[in-house]
């Protein structure tokens, strides 16, 4: 059952909901080092050096040597081109790593390398990742997490593969049947410290969480919320880590009051911010999806925000050219805008204004950005050394437009005659600006 959002708080915005975010899609598996040698060091698709490893791993199966050997190579193997990891697919090399997962569930050094192998074979693979799916690799990972719950490089090489067939619906069903929503809780606990664990546990249960109400009601039954402020706080520097654990604590905002609360009460609003102020895109994203969801629903969570340094992230996040994330920014700095905690000065000094009021005229054809945006300068002109910044960087001509635009509406009107009038008594050129712009007649 997908889920969807609901209107937050009453009076705020009519069309502002708070949505479920997918995390990013997974890295290049960090197996082993990516860099290639200047010469094709790799054997070529069809070379018969390809053919005999294939045909040994395959004719000596309960060799634990040949098969721990075997399941390394095709990892590094996988790792060239797509075109290698196409070719080891159709040749039978999944069915290989995963018969080798069978046969030596004891041994975790096997186990490793025969999750690296999927990791590198399932990589932007399709065929490949629906193979290790209905030849039942699902439940072999989940019995290599069991198995070897002490070792990080099986966990986080396991959640790296679980992530990517979450990506096929048929994965997210077959896995959530098979218990993974509590064995990846299980290991973002007992691996607080890796950073490979993190980033896929989180970016699986980011996944689950935004395709299903009922996998987020697990979740959060089950402390995803934790296990989520735990990454976020331990691995700050880290995109993957910063991107997926946000995103699902912005998911877990949709589970219910309850897990409303909880994240109010939490350290929630402060980690996310920081995440928004990540230097990846991906981690800016979903921090400030994750922020829009949390403002929405809890006045709580929006003074927290303003109190983070709200403000000041949401400055440099304008800058990117991703319209999802000014879009989302604007929302949360509009409902940032109606609490009087933080301070809105830093938004303005790190010249925020310099990409708000270019966004207002560039969605002049959207009514909520206009109402949004018009708040906005409307609470910032309340204070006499912004209302000057305001006008210099273009606000008059903005909110004008939008009052054209819009005569029927209260708030543009309401929030463009108060800056008028305040233009106009700030100063005679101020005055002469606003009558010059029409600003009498729309008054």
């Amino acid at each position: 059952m997908a889920i969807g959002g609901s209107p937050g708080h009453s009076g705020r915005t009519e069309h502002s909901v708070a949505c479920p975010q997918l995390p990013p899609a997974p890295p290049v598996p960090s197996v082993v080092a990516l860099t290639l040698p200047p010469n094709p060091a790799f054997p070529q698709p069809e070379s018969q050096n390809l053919r005999i490893i294939l045909q040994s791993i395959r004719g000596q199966a309960t060799v634990l040597e040949v098969q721990r050997w075997g399941c390394a190579s095709l990892r590094d193997l996988a790792q060239a081109s797509s075109e290698d990891r196409s070719w080891l697919g159709r040749l039978g090399g999944i069915e290989l790593v995963l018969n080798a997962m069978r046969t030596f569930e004891a041994d975790t050094e096997l186990q490793q390398s025969a999750c690296g192998a999927l990791a590198t074979l399932s990589y932007e693979n399709q065929v490949n990742t629906k193979a290790v799916l209905q030849h039942g690799g699902t439940e072999l990972l989940l019995r290599a997490m069991h198995g070897h719950s002490s070792s990080p490089s099986v966990q986080g090489l396991a959640c790296y593969v679980l992530r990517i067939l979450a990506f096929l619906e048929e994965g997210r069903h077959h896995m959530v049947q098979l218990g993974a929503i509590e064995t990846i809780l299980m290991a973002l606990r007992n691996h607080i410290g890796d950073v490979d664990v993190q980033g896929s546990g989180c970016g699986v249960l980011g996944r689950l969480t935004a395709c299903s109400s009922e996998d987020l009601a697990k979740v959060a039954s089950g402390d995803g919320l934790g296990v989520a402020l735990g990454a976020l706080s331990a691995h700050p520097r880290d995109a993957q880590v910063q991107a997926c654990a946000s995103a699902l604590v912005g998911n877990l905002v949709l589970a219910g009051p309850q897990s409303v609360q909880e994240i109010a009460q939490s350290r929630a609003a402060d980690l996310v911010v920081q995440a928004s102020k990540h230097e990846s895109l991906e981690a800016q994203s979903c921090a400030v999806n994750a922020l829009n969801n949390m403002c929405l629903r809890s006045e709580h969570c929006i003074a927290q925000a303003a109190v983070s340094g709200a403000y000041a992230s949401l400055a440099a996040t304008f800058q990117p050219t991703d319209e999802n994330i000014q879009l989302l920014t604007i929302t949360v700095l509009y409902l940032l805008t109606t609490t009087d905690q933080g301070d809105v000065g830093d938004f303005v000094q790190l010249q925020g204004l310099s990409h708000l009021i270019p966004t207002m005229m560039r969605f002049m054809s959207s009514l909520k950005v206009q109402e949004q945006i018009s708040s906005i300068l409307q609470r910032i002109g309340h204070r006499a050394e912004m209302l000057e910044e305001i006008l210099r960087q273009g606000g008059l001509d903005g909110i004008f437009t939008a009052m054209h635009r819009y005569p029927l509406s209260a708030r543009i009107q309401v929030s463009g005659c108060y800056l008028a009038s305040r233009w106009a008594r700030a100063s005679q050129d101020g005055a002469q600006r606003v009558a010059e712009g029409g600003g009498v007649e729309l008054v």
